[in-house]
């Protein structure tokens, strides 16, 4: 804050009162130290901050309590155990789980399409909008992951949404498989049931895997995850694969000389899965 100016026409400073005193401009009350007699109209007055080390409290007081920063983990992550091995027996099924995503997710986003368009004639709107309807259970992976955390089934959070999700996709692709024809609104129904069912399962996936990753050591945190997507994401391109050279003959009305039916590829989803 400035100091009191001169003001016009008076030949005297504003005379201070250094208890009762209140600046007309500012309305505040002057602290002691702006009070000194080496305060001038051009000069600043700066509050002094406290210091950044105070010294020792007085006698008879006692030190003031430092304030603790509560981790984000329970324990210390010394104390966490050491990440598993997952590539033993007992938890190679976590990465087998994102192979299974990946087959599934190849095959089913790429095979109805074609399937309504040239197996049954659908016109292209209608086809258009089953498509999308069929991936819209993609926008709920947060439903399902609040599920599987707040409604456990036989008191666990995971194990039972996986099987779960895995066994009900595994029935709706056998019976795709051993239907002699389909129509477009079973198969479109089938479709959306197996969509939710494997998000449910995957949604579960993920937790276990992010709650692995943090007993990973700091210099190799994130191999977990990194490893399970890319297992889902090089067996998601064979799977597009398979689609686009398999389905593509006269079954399918494609421009090869042989090719895969619709229930025929729902075997390679009902061996898989069940692998």
């Amino acid at each position: 804050r400035l100091a009191h100016p001169r003001r016009r026409g008076s030949s005297s400073m504003l005379q201070l009162n250094p208890k009762h005193h209140r600046s007309p401009r500012l309305g505040e009350r002057l602290a002691p130290y702006q009070q000194s007699p080496d305060a001038s109209r051009d000069r600043f007055l700066v509050t002094p901050e406290p210091p950044l080390h105070p010294g020792p409290p007085p006698p008879g007081r006692p030190p003031k309590q430092e304030t603790l920063t509560v981790p984000l983990l329970d324990v210390e992550p010394a104390i966490l155990e050491a990440a598993p091995d997952m590539w033993s027996l007992p938890q190679i099924a976590i990465y087998s789980h994102y192979a299974c995503v990946g087959m599934v997710n190849g095959l089913l986003s790429q095979t109805l399409l074609p399937y309504c368009l040239y197996v049954v004639h659908g016109q292209p709107n209608t086809c258009a909008t089953v498509s999308t309807f069929v991936n819209l259970p993609w926008g709920f992976k947060l439903a399902y992951g609040m599920l599987s955390d707040a409604v456990p089934i036989c008191g666990l959070h995971r194990k039972p949404y996986m099987v779960l999700g895995w066994g009900m996709l595994w029935g709706g692709a056998l019976l795709l498989a051993v239907l002699p024809t389909l129509t477009l609104p079973l198969a479109s129904t089938i479709f959306l049931c197996m969509t939710v069912s494997y998000l449910l399962a995957d949604c579960a996936a993920d937790a276990v895997l992010v709650a692995l990753s943090t007993r990973e050591a700091a210099e190799a945190r994130g191999s977990l995850i990194s490893t399970a997507y890319l297992i889902r994401h090089s067996v998601n391109v064979l799977a597009n694969g398979v689609v686009a050279f398999c389905y593509n003959g006269p079954p399918s009305g494609g421009s090869f000389s042989w090719g895969l039916t619709t229930q025929q590829l729902m075997w390679i989803i009902v061996a898989f899965v069940g692998v």
